[in-house]
C-alpha cells in the first residue's frame, strides 16, 4: 500500500511511518532516531497519548508496550513488562521510567525504522490487504530475525480516536474476513505450530478469500536463519501461555434443537452462556 511505497521511494537513512489523525508533540523524533541509531536494527515507537475527539486536548496516558492474544487483538502489558525488567536487572530500564522498553509488538501505525532493517525483512508481506495483521508481521520478523522493538517515552504523538457519541462503527467498510487473513498469513509464517490455536480462535475465511501463497515469506525467514515462536515465546513474551491441545476436542458445544452453542459471551473469568450457533469460532 501507501506506506510501502513511500519506504521503496525513501532515499535516507532512517524511515517514519505516521498516521494522519496524529499530532506530533514537541522533540518527538529526536529520541526515536537515537534509539535506532545506536543500532540499525531497531524499531523505536512513540508513547501514543490519546487526543480527545471533541475538544483535540491531550489526555494522560495512551498506548504503551503493547501484547497481543491468541486471537491475535492487542492488550497493555505495560506493567508486567517493567516488573519482568526490573526482576532481571536489565539496563538502565530497570531504574529509569523514562528509558525505552521492550515491547512483544508495536501499535503498527506510528514508527522508525532504519531503511536497511526495513529493506533486509522485505517491508510489509506484499499480500496483505488494507489493515490488519501488519503490526504482528513486522513485530514478529523483528524479534525472531535478530533486531529488537522498543517503545521510547521521551517521544509522545498524539493520536485521535473517535468519539461513540458521533461516530459509530468504521468509517469506511473493511470486511472482517480480510483483516483475519492477514493475521492468519502472519500465523502460519511466524508462529509455527502455534498457528492452530490461532486458526481456532479466528473465523475461517470463506472460499473466496484464500491464504494465498506463502512460499516467498517462507524462504525469506530462512534465508535470515529467523528463530521461532518457541523462542519468541520464552525471551520475548513469556506472559503468553499457551493451551495445550496435544488430547483435546475442538468445536462448538450446539443443542441442535434450538441451533444454540456455548459461548464465552466474550467476558473472562465468568460463566459461559448459550448464543446462537456461527461456526466461526472465536467465542464458540
Amino acid at each position: 500500500g501507501a506506506r510501502a511505497a513511500g519506504a521503496a521511494a525513501a532515499s535516507a537513512e532512517t524511515v517514519t511511518f505516521l498516521d494522519s489523525h496524529i499530532e506530533c508533540l514537541p522533540y518527538w523524533l529526536q529520541p526515536l532516531l537515537f534509539h535506532v541509531k545506536q543500532d540499525w536494527r531497531r524499531i523505536a515507537m512513540p508513547l501514543i497519548p490519546t487526543i480527545d475527539a471533541d475538544n483535540f486536548r491531550i489526555k494522560d496516558g495512551g498506548l504503551k508496550t503493547l501484547a497481543f492474544t491468541w486471537g491475535m487483538s492487542h492488550y497493555h502489558i505495560h506493567d508486567k513488562i517493567r516488573h519482568r525488567i526490573e526482576e532481571l536487572g536489565q539496563d538502565e530500564a530497570a531504574k529509569n521510567p523514562d528509558a525505552p522498553t521492550m515491547s512483544p509488538i508495536m501499535a503498527g501505525g506510528l514508527f522508525t525504522i532504519t531503511k536497511a532493517w526495513w529493506d533486509t525483512l522485505g517491508g510489509y508481506d506484499k499480500e496483505m490487504q488494507i489493515y490488519g495483521g501488519e503490526e504482528f508481521e513486522i513485530s514478529f520478523k523483528t524479534w525472531m530475525c535478530g533486531g529488537s522493538l522498543h517503545l521510547v517515552p521521551c517521544s509522545r504523538v498524539g493520536h485521535v480516536f473517535r468519539s461513540n457519541e458521533f461516530w459509530q462503527g468504521q468509517v469506511y467498510t473493511v470486511p472482517g474476513a480480510l483483516i483475519h487473513r492477514n493475521k492468519l498469513r502472519t500465523a502460519h509464517v511466524w508462529m509455527g505450530e502455534y498457528a492452530r490455536i490461532v486458526e481456532l480462535v479466528i473465523p475461517r475465511l470463506p472460499q473466496d478469500k484464500p491464504l494465498g501463497d506463502l512460499t516467498e515469506l517462507k524462504a525469506l525467514r530462512d534465508r535470515l536463519k529467523c528463530k521461532d515462536f518457541n523462542w519468541y515465546l520464552k525471551n520475548i513474551y513469556p506472559e503468553l501461555e499457551p493451551p495445550n491441545l496435544a488430547h483435546a476436542m475442538t468445536g462448538a458445544m450446539r443443542n441442535p434443537k434450538f441451533n444454540c452453542c456455548l459461548d464465552t459471551l466474550t467476558t473472562k473469568n465468568q460463566e459461559i452462556g448459550v448464543y446462537p450457533c456461527h461456526f466461526e469460532h472465536g467465542t464458540q
